[in-house]
């Protein structure tokens, strides 16, 4: 068998039609035989086996279901022997050439790059509105080359700079916007692919959305101020000021983005009060994530993530 260059990550659990369905769209993948598809599996214990495809590089690593989203990911990164590891969600089906095309962008010095998102599910209100409260910034039509700003989740590394923080990654690794931030003190430097595309399954349900981004954004706080030692001068400042600031900033980030995607822009206004909600629920969470730490969110962000059906369709 030919080099692994890109190793494809999943993390699922009992939703496992959608899962299946992810995993179908990596077997289809054009560059199939240059790649690894690793499978860790909260879900195991209680639901019925994934279906394999013959002369496919896959492991499945089955781990209790209140493992850590965190913990989960380091399992599969400390696993993998691409040269890129691509994570990608359970709920979210690649493009055949999604993989052909994130080693093409790495041709560049990148740490990580983006994938180019689409929505899965766009019949709903919700789920539109969802899709560009959580992937605006990554969003088809998206402009190539370097970004300041990466989407969590679904994101591909080059392996090494993973291996490099060790096993500050079982705390790290749950919250992508930590450890972009980490790479970047470094010099490193991230670019998006518009033509590594996913499709991206959302909730029909604003309660399904709210609560999903509530659990990440506290976790996202209590991770940022641990691995980074904040004082509590600099705790402080970010619970009283992340609920009054952190809405606005967003969308002030996001309106720079539409340069040259103008097409985004009447979707976007037409969605505003889900994302301004998302926007504020998620503030108030990490402002609560800075003053009283993760709590019962590394639990709930696994039950939102990976346990809760997003749509009737799937």
């Amino acid at each position: 068998m030919e080099k692994v260059i890109v190793s494809a990550v999943m993390i699922t659990g009992t939703c496992r039609r959608r899962a299946q369905r992810a995993l179908y769209a990596l077997y289809e993948q054009t560059i199939i035989e240059q790649m690894e598809i690793i499978v860790v599996d909260l879900g195991a214990s209680e639901s019925p086996p994934f279906i394999c495809a013959p002369n496919i590089r896959i492991s499945i690593i089955p781990m209790p279901k209140n493992t850590s989203w965190a913990l989960a990911r380091m399992t599969a990164v400390r696993k993998a022997i691409g040269e890129f590891v691509a994570f990608i969600e359970d709920h979210s089906f690649a493009k055949p050439d999604w993989a052909e095309q994130l080693t093409l962008a790495f041709e560049g010095h990148w740490a990580a790059v983006g994938y180019s998102v689409v929505n899965a599910n766009p019949k709903t209100y919700t789920s539109r509105g969802g899709l560009m409260a959580d992937y605006i910034l990554s969003m088809s039509p998206v402009h190539g080359g370097k970004t300041e700003f990466l989407s969590g989740n679904n994101v591909a590394y080059r392996r090494e700079l993973l291996v490099q923080f060790g096993d500050r990654l079982k705390n790290d690794l749950g919250i992508d916007f930590n450890i972009h931030e980490e790479l970047r003190k470094q010099g490193y430097e991230f670019a998006m692919s518009p033509k590594a595309v996913i499709a991206h399954q959302n909730y029909d349900r604003i309660s399904g959305l709210i609560q999903a981004n509530y659990h990440y954004s506290k976790m996202l706080a209590a991770n940022r101020a641990s691995s980074q030692n904040w004082g509590r001068l600099k705790k402080t400042v970010y619970i009283v000021g992340t609920p009054i600031g952190s809405p606005f900033i967003r969308l002030l980030r996001i309106i720079k983005s539409f340069r040259g995607r103008q097409s985004l822009v009447k979707p976007f206004i037409s969605v505003l009060p889900v994302v301004f909600i998302t926007f504020l629920c998620s503030a108030v969470s990490e402002s609560l994530g800075y003053l009283l730490g993760a709590g019962q969110s590394v639990e709930e962000f696994n039950k939102w993530e990976l346990m809760q059906q997003r749509t009737k369709d799937l």
